[in-house]
């Protein structure tokens, strides 16, 4: 889809998922347990959408595939900082709805046509990529707590890249633990010691950038 605004949007990423460490859905494999369900979030350094702002603000989704994410039918439900205005809720539904340019998002909007409601609310969110971190709380909505890998022996922290690059998108991820990964509402799930996955983005009305 040919974009008729100019925007940007980069910052810190979350995605946190269902799947054991090491997520198959990176390599276009099947799910761990053949479904996927977990949330993905960003918090937006800078940004803009035409002229208006978008820096500081942050949103996230929920999501619940009935099986490997490529083959569609899936579920988002997305959820928009309070904080932002009336402008800027337009504009971040624009893009998060794949109606404004990006590979990315509208391959998202491909695959999980059941798009639920846009909610409204605070987002705390955290992220130490170097410390393999994170922490993402939406009250009565989701909390999930990342933390780095530990050796199953020594306990010591230990790293792992993941590196991905297609044709609609491009991401450097730190491999980390979710320690905590439940949501309550329309999309609900509850699992510990799943994947987590920490990146810089960078996406445009004209796709993606490596960061």
């Amino acid at each position: 889809m040919a974009a008729e605004v100019d925007w940007s949007i980069r910052g810190d990423f979350v995605r946190n998922c269902s799947c054991d460490v090491g997520c198959p859905c990176d390599f276009l494999a099947p799910p761990t347990r053949h479904w996927c369900r977990g949330m993905a979030g960003m918090r937006i350094n800078e940004g803009f959408y035409g002229d208006v702002a978008l820096d500081g603000l942050k949103w996230a989704w929920l999501y619940d595939f009935p099986g490997p994410p490529h083959e569609g039918n899936g579920r988002i439900l997305p959820i928009i900082d309070e904080r932002a205005d009336l402008a800027q809720r337009h504009a971040l539904c624009a893009i998060l709805e794949g109606r404004s340019g990006c590979g990315w998002f509208e391959v998202m909007a491909a695959v999980a046509p059941h798009t639920l409601p846009v909610q409204f609310a605070p987002i705390e969110f955290r992220v130490n990529r170097d410390e393999r971190s994170a922490h993402v709380l939406i009250l009565g909505r989701l909390e999930t707590i990342s933390e780095p890998l530990r050796h199953p022996n020594t306990r010591a922290p230990f790293r792992v890249v993941v590196e991905v690059s297609s044709c609609h998108e491009s991401f450097r991820a730190e491999t980390a633990t979710a320690k905590v990964l439940r949501a309550i509402g329309a999309i609900s799930f509850d699992f510990a010691g799943s994947n987590s996955s920490l990146a810089a983005v960078h996406w445009t009305s004209g796709g993606h950038r490596a960061e």
